[in-house]
């Protein structure tokens, strides 16, 4: 276990990437600097967007009851791995509970992580964790969010919880994101395997 001066947990024990207080410390950074005061003061407008993912697997726990803890650890410790290494070298990925990660991209637009989701999806898709074992495909959901559609850290969470939730409503294995139009908020899903049958 990695801890810090103040005996704070750094590193996740089990999956070797970021704790969760340590992305929530680097976030609030992150958060910041997408922001600035006009000159009043009285208003906040985003001039670098921070984007969010939330990304759960889907069904851990049938892996858990049918195989194991043990095999659902080494499911949580693949897909760490896959995030880790499908992320820019200025992103940041981190075990948020459970099975439950977080990434966040600095200075990146929802359409651009939109599309870091969906080839994260792809490289967890791709796990081979038990050859000639178990023939377990491992999957994931994520759901999507922009800071320049909030004005806090907390409310772009929630966004990027609620799109999660839809995604893991709405079939799993796919991105959603939260978009804005004029007229109104509305949810936008992206499902990655159709638009992979339809490229073809």
């Amino acid at each position: 276990m990695v801890v810090d001066l103040e005996g704070r947990v750094v590193v996740d024990p089990l999956t070797g990437i970021l704790s969760r207080r340590s992305l929530m410390e680097c976030a609030s950074v992150l958060f910041a600097r997408s922001l600035k005061c006009d000159a009043d003061d009285r208003r906040k407008k985003n001039t670098q967007s921070l984007s969010v993912l939330f990304i759960d697997i889907d069904h851990l726990k049938l892996v858990n009851n049918g195989h194991g803890r043990a095999a659902g650890d080494t499911v949580l410790q693949g897909v760490a791995r896959a995030l880790k290494q499908g992320i820019r070298k200025d992103d940041i990925v981190a075990r948020y509970g459970g099975e439950e990660f977080a990434i966040l991209m600095p200075d990146t637009k929802e359409a651009v992580a939109v599309e870091r989701a969906k080839d994260l999806l792809g490289q967890i898709r791709g796990l081979s964790l038990f050859p000639g074992q178990l023939n377990l495909s491992v999957t994931a959901s994520i759901g999507v969010a922009t800071s320049e559609q909030f004005s806090s850290f907390g409310e772009l969470c929630d966004a990027a919880d609620g799109a999660l939730y839809y995604a893991k409503n709405h079939g799993r294995d796919q991105v959603a994101c939260r978009g804005i139009t004029r007229e109104r908020r509305r949810w936008i899903a992206t499902d990655v395997r159709h638009r992979e049958e339809r490229r073809k």
